[in-house]
């Protein structure tokens, strides 16, 4: 389940991204989150800011970009906080060089382990150098 969120978020006002699970072990929730024009060449980075209430490795955000064979993406290119700590933000980035110009599908995704755990999302960036 994604929903809004206002009392855990990375700033101080709007809202963040809450993914939950109502029936234990939840793998695979990805959403897209946008759809982006990327240039031949150069690095594009994304980045999310991802808080998850426990250290549990079985519990994790994920950006995921999605695989693109016109533009030289052969497999998805995922990032994740598994390795991070309980009840902080961290910001997650995913690198992709295309070889190509074309469009890049970007996926937030959450594996969680038990109903009593959560991972948000906040502030995200896109961009090409």
């Amino acid at each position: 389940l994604i929903e809004p969120e206002t009392t855990i978020r990375k700033t101080a006002t709007g809202y963040s991204w809450k993914a939950t699970s109502s029936s234990g072990s939840s793998y695979g929730k990805e959403f897209t989150v946008a759809k982006i024009a990327v240039n031949s060449g150069g690095t594009v980075a994304v980045k999310c800011w991802m808080y998850r209430t426990t250290s549990n490795a079985n519990t994790y955000g994920q950006i995921v970009l999605k695989k693109n064979t016109q533009i030289g993406m052969t497999q998805d290119i995922v990032a994740d906080n598994s390795g991070g700590s309980a009840n902080t933000w961290e910001e997650i980035t995913a690198y992709l060089q295309p070889t190509a110009a074309g469009i890049v599908e970007v996926q937030l995704n959450s594996v969680i382990y038990d109903t009593t755990y959560t991972v948000y999302y906040d502030d995200m960036s896109l961009t090409q150098a």
